[in-house]
């Protein structure tokens, strides 16, 4: 079964993500800053970690992935956000995800989107991992 962590500040929605892993077999462990969710990584085996990049605290998803990177860290993550550039086009990438990208996360996503688009995401990130590590092996 899959651990995937969650670190979002806005509790319905990161409930409703957790929900729609838990239906897909995953456990999800749901955190709203960066030292908890640091915590929890240092005292479990995660195969996922989804951060918000901007959350209600001082620190957000962009310090966090500093962080992990800095201290070695080695998890699958995909970076959320609900922000947006002033004065950008729809089409324009969104600087805050490319930015997540540089600094360690394997994908992006722009909110709003449905839950269920997360967990395909996350399946597939899980499948390219596996099909590397059977690789690895020959």
């Amino acid at each position: 079964m899959k651990q995937v962590i969650i670190m979002e500040d806005n509790i319905g929605l990161a409930m409703e993500w957790a929900a729609a892993f838990e239906l897909n077999d995953c456990i999800a462990t749901l955190t709203i800053d960066v030292e908890e969710t640091v915590e929890y990584l240092q005292s479990g085996d995660y195969d996922l970690l989804i951060t918000d990049l901007f959350i209600n605290r001082p620190e957000g998803g962009l310090h966090l992935l500093r962080r992990l990177s800095t201290e070695k860290y080695s998890i699958p993550t995909i970076a959320v956000t609900g922000a947006r550039v002033p004065n950008s086009q729809e089409s324009d990438k969104n600087i805050f995800l490319e930015s997540a990208k540089l600094l360690g996360a394997v994908k992006s996503i722009q909110k709003p989107f449905p839950a269920g688009e997360l967990v395909l995401m996350a399946q597939s990130l899980w499948a390219d991992q596996q099909q590397r590590n059977a690789m690895n092996h020959r």
